[in-house]
């Protein structure tokens, strides 16, 4: 009996060390063939983040090609749902907000996926809300626009690219916190908003540096406050909503999830690839022309923050404030 249980012992071993064995070789040679990285959103700023990062990664990942696809449709549903469903290999990777991952399914009882769906591979940026009024606005500061709105409930009104939207929530946040009132008017996009204001047709805005930035140093607009924790390295004279007395802190991030199930060896070679690619001329140029933060963060720790994210809008959905005003 005891020579069996030793032999059985010993056929255990082997066939743990093989499963080991074949696991790493899985792991040593991945990848072998192109991997695509979906993107749900049309091309634009974000979808350029990850197309310059592609060719980098290519070089750090056995010469294979990054294929970008860009898969819009139901506010990033359409491409989510692609990568949720797609084999856990890393072959099919998704290039996307943390709102898409941690607001929408929190907000719209539609969306078919949760953040557990995913698993975190890498942050790449991050990015405040700005709230800006045209140049010759009345108000100055965020303590004038709120004294106004208080006593004039919804006469300022602001556009954004639409419900739910990050335009939408950088707006939404400051005005449950700060106890003020502004009228929602959602358009197709931020570039229209931008010409609503400029033409008078929007009193605000709350939009992402890169899209503001020319007007701002043009003299056209002026910049309130910035929703981020700290201030922004592109606007270091504008105070945060909390330097302004309102406790709300909102903000967006791009990076790279896979699908549940990616194997952490296969994770960490990929975003391995990201953070020495995220460190080239090319990118870092790219991103201070963007006016977007250079922002790595890697598997565990983004994880950890996606799921901190996640907490943070079931907890601000659950105020019926909150939730009121981002139906509206």
């Amino acid at each position: 009996m005891t020579i069996r249980k030793t032999l059985a012992g010993v056929v255990a071993g082997i066939a743990c060390l093989a499963s080991h064995g074949a696991a790493a070789q899985g792991a040593s040679s991945f990848p072998t063939r192109a991997i695509r990285i979906i993107v749900p959103f049309s091309p634009g700023a974000s979808d350029t983040q990850i197309r310059t990062l592609g060719p980098l990664m290519s070089k750090r990942l056995n010469g294979q090609p990054i294929v970008v696809e860009n898969s819009p449709g139901g506010g990033g549903i359409v491409g989510a749902n692609i990568v949720r469903h797609a084999p856990p290999d890393g072959y099919t990777l998704f290039f996307t907000g943390a709102a898409g991952l941690t607001l929408l399914p929190a907000l719209r009882a539609d969306v078919p996926y949760k953040l557990r769906d995913f698993v975190a591979i890498g942050n790449v940026s991050s990015l405040p809300g700005v709230l800006v009024v045209r140049a010759d606005a009345p108000y100055r500061t965020m303590a004038e626009i709120v004294a106004y709105a208080r006593k004039h409930p919804g006469k300022i009104n602001f556009g954004s690219a639409g419900v739910g939207t990050a335009s939408h929530t950088f707006g939404v946040g400051p005005q449950v916190f700060g106890d003020f009132r502004f009228t929602h008017v959602p358009y197709k996009g931020m570039a229209d908003v931008i010409q609503a204001i400029l033409a008078g047709t929007v009193d605000a805005g709350f939009a992402i540096p890169g899209l503001v930035m020319p007007y701002l140093q043009a003299g056209k607009l002026r910049a309130i406050a910035v929703s981020s924790a700290k201030r922004s390295e592109f606007l270091p004279d504008v105070p945060t909503y909390r330097e302004a007395g309102i406790d709300y802190v909102d903000g967006e991030s791009y990076g790279l999830v896979g699908p549940k199930g990616v194997p952490p060896a296969i994770v960490k070679q990929v975003s391995d690839a990201l953070a020495e690619s995220m460190k080239a001329p090319e990118f870092v140029n790219l991103m201070q022309k963007l006016y977007t933060s250079v922002d790595y963060v890697a598997p565990g720790p983004y994880q950890e923050m996606l799921e901190a994210r996640d907490r943070s809008w079931h907890e601000y959905l659950a105020n019926p404030a909150f939730r009121q005003l981002m139906q509206q």
